[in-house]
Formats: C-alpha cells, structure tokens, sequence
C-alpha cells in the first residue's frame, strides 16, 4: 500500500478501508471494487448475490479472533458461566465460534450473557473502560495490554 501511494508500483492502486462488511458488499455487487477482504460468510453471499461473478481468492481462518479479558482467575471456558462476553455479529463468525467452543467445553449460549455489539470497536471501546470485561475480538483490534 505505501509503494502505491509513493507511485513505485508499476499499475495504479487505491486502498479504501471500512469498518464493516455491511459497506463492501453493495460495492462490490455493483462492481465498483476489485477485490475486497471480508468475512467468509460475507464472501458466500457475494457470490450468490452476483450469481457467482465474485470468486474467493483465500480464506483467512488462523489468528483471528481472541477472547481477552483483563480478569484474574479466568483459564479455561467454564470460568466464564454467568459471565457477560462482548461480541460482534450475531449470526457471524464471531458468535458460530464462541458459541461452537462453548459447547464443545460442555456449555451453551444459556451459560453465559450474550452482549453482541455492532462493530468489533465497540467492544473494544468496552475492554478499555472495563478491563475486567470480556470480549471476543478480531486481532487488529486487541487492546494493548491484551497483546
């Protein structure tokens, strides 16, 4: 990206970034970008919504989301029954995971309260007012002393 905004690239690029999916997916329906970065889910429905005229080059599934709290004493998935975990998406990414290592740590959704926001900084927003907050986020957006 720093090579194109120089002109050291040997074709013309412009970068745009977003905050969420939910500003790429018209653009890319009505073909005003050239490839996008988004969710898996996203991509599916990208595909559909243009009778397959988008393809998926890769999918990104290793890293991604972290469950981080600056509270003590939390090691393992059942330390958190009755605890309030702040995520985004409900339906996404983000909640099939959670809800998925739950259940496979003996739990469910019912365990645990739920508090889906609407973009990944609002949780973030949410760690750095409460450190003792719990929340699921994408790794861009950890709090520094979660790193």
């Amino acid at each position: 990206m720093n090579k194109a905004d120089k002109g050291e690239t040997a074709n013309t690029y412009e970068f745009q970034m977003a905050t969420g999916a939910d500003e790429i997916l018209p653009l890319m329906v009505k073909g005003d970008l050239d490839i996008a970065l988004v969710p898996a889910n996203v991509a599916s429905v990208l595909y559909h919504k243009t009778q397959g005229g988008v393809e998926v080059i890769d999918i990104n599934t290793l890293g991604v989301l972290y469950m981080v709290s600056g509270e003590d004493g939390l090691t393992n998935f059942t330390d958190l029954k009755g605890k309030t975990i702040y995520l985004t998406g409900k339906g996404t990414t983000p909640d099939y995971v959670l809800q998925y290592l739950l259940t496979a740590n003996g739990m469910s959704a019912d365990d645990v309260i739920l508090e889906y926001k609407s973009e990944a900084t609002e949780v973030a927003s949410v760690l750095a007012e409460d450190p003792t907050a719990i929340g699921l986020l994408p790794q861009p957006l950890l709090p520094q002393p979660a790193c």
